[in-house]
C-alpha cells in the first residue's frame, strides 16, 4: 500500500518579520497506514505537533475531508510556544465505509507558519465488510395489510471477507406494529439470512416508521446493524389517489377532478354508504372496472355555486368495512371564478407620464370556449375613464382588454374610484375593480403636459 503525505507550501513572510523569529510547524507522523480493518471498527492514532521556530505557533483550524475522521485537540493546545509539542488524536470510524479498494482520508492543519500555512496529514485504509444488506440501510414495505406478510424482504449476505453470516436475533422498535421471521438463505453459493416482515392483526392504519436492529453472527463474533423501516398499514380497502393536489390546475365550477377508486382487497362485496357533503365538491358514485361489487369510483366535481378562492376540504367516504368505515382523502386547490380581472386593483399616478396615468387590465373568462362580447365599462369618478379595446386575435375571444386612464388633474393626496365591468352574461354579476388615484404631492417643479390616452395599434397595422 502506498503511503502519501502532502504538504502545501505558501512561501511568504510577514512584512517586517525576521525569518529566524517565525513559527515553524513540524508534524510527526505526516501519514498513517491503518491496513485492513473491518466495517464498524474505530481506530485512533496520535499526531505530534512541534513548534521548531522561535515565535508562537497558532493552530488556526484542523479540518477533515470526511465525517468518518474526527480530530480532537483541546482549545488550550492550539497555541504552541517555541520548542513545545502538542498531541492531536485522530479517530477513524469505519462504519458503512467498506469499499473494494483502499481509501485515503485527509486532515488539513492550518497554522500561522508563514512557510507552511497548510499541512495535510493522510490516512490510508482498506475497509472490508463482514456482511452486506439488500436493500442497504432502509426498506420500504409499501402497502401492508393487517395480518399479512410483506412481499419485500431484507437479505443479509456475506461481505467482502467471504465468511458465512447468520442473523441470530432481530430487535424491533416497540412502536413498530410488525413481527419478523428469519430464514436461512443460500444465494450464489453464499450463506446468509432472509428477514420477512408481517403486520400485526391490530396494527393502526397509516404510515409507520422505525428501526430494527440486526444481531449478525460472523465466525465467532456478533455485529450489529440498524435498518430503517417504513410501511403503509392498510385494512381491507385500498384507495387511490390518497391526495388531490389541485394547486397547479385551473379549477372552475363544474370541473371534474381525478376520480377516487376504492377497492376491497377481498372478494367480499363493498357498500358505499355515503360521502359527506362540503361547500366546494359534489360527488358521483359508480361501480368500478371489476363489476363484482368490490370496487367503486367516486367522481368529485366542483359545485356550480362553489365559492371562488382557495379551498381545503376532507373528502370523507363512509363504507361498510369494519377495518375502514371512513376513508378520508384531502383535497386542496383554488376555485377560479367564471370571470376575473388581472390585475384585481389599479393604481394611477398623476405624475405627467403615460406610465403613471394609464393602465390596462384583462377581463378573462375561465370557462373554456365562452367568448366575451358586448362588455360595457364605467367609472364613478370624473378623474378617470375607461374603454374596451378591440381584440387583437380571434384566439383571445375569452379575454377583453380594458384601458383605464386619467381624464383630469388629480388633487394632491390619495383618492379612490371604482371601475364597474358589465359582462353580457346572465350568470355573472357586474365586476368591480378598485382604483387608487395619487396626486402630484408637489413632487414636480412645474406644470407638465398631460399624458394623452394611449394609442392602440391593431395587429398588422
Amino acid at each position: 500500500m502506498i503511503v502519501t503525505c502532502c504538504i502545501i507550501i505558501g512561501a511568504f513572510t510577514s512584512a517586517g518579520q525576521k525569518t529566524d523569529e517565525r513559527p515553524q510547524i513540524v508534524v510527526d507522523p505526516a501519514s498513517f497506514d491503518l491496513g485492513r480493518i473491518r466495517d464498524g471498527e474505530h481506530l485512533s492514532r496520535k499526531v505530534l505537533l512541534r513548534n521548531a521556530g522561535r515565535a508562537e505557533l497558532v493552530i488556526r483550524e484542523i479540518k477533515s475531508d470526511c465525517g468518518c475522521t474526527v480530530v480532537d485537540i483541546p482549545s488550550e493546545a492550539r497555541r504552541i510556544a517555541p520548542g513545545e509539542v502538542r498531541e492531536v488524536s485522530i479517530t477513524f470510524d469505519s462504519t458503512g465505509r467498506a469499499r473494494p479498494e483502499a481509501q485515503t482520508k485527509q486532515i488539513t492543519i492550518l497554522s500561522n507558519d508563514p512557510v507552511n500555512p497548510e499541512v495535510v496529514v493522510t490516512l490510508d485504509v482498506l475497509v472490508e465488510s463482514e456482511c452486506r444488506l439488500s436493500p442497504v440501510g432502509s426498506i420500504h414495505l409499501q402497502s401492508l395489510r393487517r395480518g399479512d406478510e410483506s412481499r419485500r424482504t431484507l437479505d443479509v449476505l456475506p461481505g467482502s471477507i467471504g465468511k458465512p453470516v447468520r442473523v441470530d436475533k432481530v430487535e424491533v422498535d416497540p412502536e413498530m406494529p410488525l413481527t419478523v421471521r428469519v430464514d436461512a438463505l443460500e444465494q450464489d453459493s453464499q450463506h446468509g439470512s432472509r428477514i420477512t416482515f408481517k403486520a400485526l392483526d391490530d396494527a393502526l392504519l397509516g404510515v409507520v416508521r422505525g428501526q430494527i436492529t440486526l444481531h449478525i453472527v460472523v465466525e465467532d463474533r456478533t455485529i450489529e446493524r440498524r435498518v430503517s423501516i417504513q410501511a403503509m398499514i392498510v385494512g381491507d380497502l385500498e384507495f387511490k389517489p390518497q391526495l388531490l393536489n389541485l394547486i397547479n390546475q385551473k379549477v372552475t365550477p363544474g370541473k371534474k377532478l381525478a376520480p377516487i377508486t376504492l377497492t376491497r382487497t377481498t372478494r367480499q362485496p363493498l357498500r358505499i354508504l355515503s360521502v359527506d357533503e362540503n361547500p366546494v365538491l359534489d360527488f358521483d358514485i359508480r361501480e368500478g372496472a371489476r363489476k363484482d361489487g368490490t370496487e367503486f369510483v367516486i367522481q368529485p366535481l366542483i359545485r356550480e355555486n362553489a365559492p371562488s378562492g382557495p379551498f381545503g376540504v376532507q373528502i370523507r367516504i363512509r363504507t361498510d368495512s369494519l377495518d375502514q368505515p371512513i376513508v378520508e382523502v384531502p383535497a386542496f386547490g383554488f376555485v377560479t371564478p367564471p370571470l376575473f380581472t388581472d390585475p384585481s386593483e389599479i393604481y394611477l399616478c398623476d405624475d405627467g407620464s403615460v406610465i403613471g396615468a394609464s393602465r390596462q387590465l384583462r377581463l378573462v373568462s375561465s370557462a373554456a370556449g365562452v367568448a366575451l362580447n358586448n362588455v360595457a365599462v364605467a367609472t364613478d369618478s370624473s378623474l378617470v375613464k375607461a374603454r374596451v379595446l378591440p381584440n387583437r386575435t380571434e384566439e383571445a375571444s375569452n379575454t377583453v382588454l380594458i384601458s383605464v386612464y386619467l381624464a383630469g388633474e388629480v388633487p394632491d393626496g390619495r383618492h379612490s374610484a371604482t371601475l364597474t365591468i358589465h359582462p353580457e352574461r346572465e350568470d355573472v354579476a357586474p365586476i368591480t375593480v378598485p382604483i387608487t388615484l395619487l396626486g402630484r404631492h408637489d413632487r414636480l417643479d412645474g406644470p407638465q403636459p398631460r399624458a394623452a390616452e394611449p394609442t392602440i395599434i391593431p395587429s398588422g397595422g
